[in-house]
């Protein structure tokens, strides 16, 4: 709970810093540049594992964001539609996880596994592309780099208790850690000079060394977490501009 409210009051505070930003740009005097560097912040959060934590809920009775990731973002920018730059963040993932993959879900002979507070720190090369010139426009993003794995956690699957199904017994279990090469794809729009909202997917490499002790099996699985999220981003430093005042 307290990890949910450091996150939203953040993202408060960026939201709030971005509406004065937004109010100085009518008394700042911009003089373009051929080419200039940008700094910026960043939060998101995965909308699209919401539906996986409501399975999760109906287990342990606790609604968890997918996923979540607060960042840092330096991008030289070659003209007003190009840039290319480097970030880091830091990743927090929570709930379920399908082994195989996202593809696995049409398969039977796959299962999820539960997970909570697995950490990353993505550090990535950035591609931007940004069409128009006008104060909204639509942006392209590209990244890849690599997650180092920051904490392993505990994972496991359930299975359909029959003699008391409100009960799932746990079937497999282990140790759960991700890192490796990591990138992404996101597409959105940048607002002024300053606001930029998204929505992408990337992917972490992730492993887990399980067993099921009632058959007493031991498992091994390599594969890709994917990401889906929704970012703001907030540029607190831009060279192009110049004040007057």
């Amino acid at each position: 709970m307290k990890r949910t409210l450091i996150f939203i009051t953040l993202l408060v505070l960026l939201l709030c810093g971005g509406v004065a930003r937004g109010q100085e740009d009518t008394n700042a005097c911009a003089r373009p540049k051929a080419c200039y560097h940008t700094m910026s912040v960043y939060v998101s959060m995965g909308p699209g594992d919401i539906l996986l934590s409501l399975v999760q809920f109906g287990y342990d009775g606790k609604l968890r964001f997918g996923h979540y990731d607060v960042g840092f973002l330096y991008n030289f920018h070659f003209n007003s539609h190009w840039s290319l730059g480097v970030g880091t963040e830091f990743h927090s993932s929570n709930g379920l996880w399908t082994i195989g993959g996202f593809p696995s879900l049409f398969f039977y002979n796959n299962f999820n596994l539960y997970h909570k507070d697995l950490y990353t720190l993505p550090v990535y090369a950035n591609f931007r592309y940004a069409i128009g010139n006008r104060a909204v426009k639509p942006i392209l993003e590209l990244k890849a780099g690599y997650a180092f794995s920051i904490r392993s956690v505990f994972a496991y699957s359930v299975a359909h208790n029959s003699t008391n199904p409100g009960c799932p017994e746990i079937e497999w279990q282990g140790t759960m850690k991700a890192g490796g090469f990591y990138a992404g794809m996101a597409v959105g729009v940048s607002i002024r000079r300053c606001h930029r909202v998204v929505f992408g997917f990337s992917h972490i490499p992730v492993e887990v060394d399980l067993v099921n002790y009632s058959e007493g099996k031991t498992m091994f699985e390599k594969d890709l977490m994917w990401n889906i999220y929704m970012r703001y981003g907030f540029t607190f430093f831009n060279s192009q501009y110049k004040r007057t005042r």
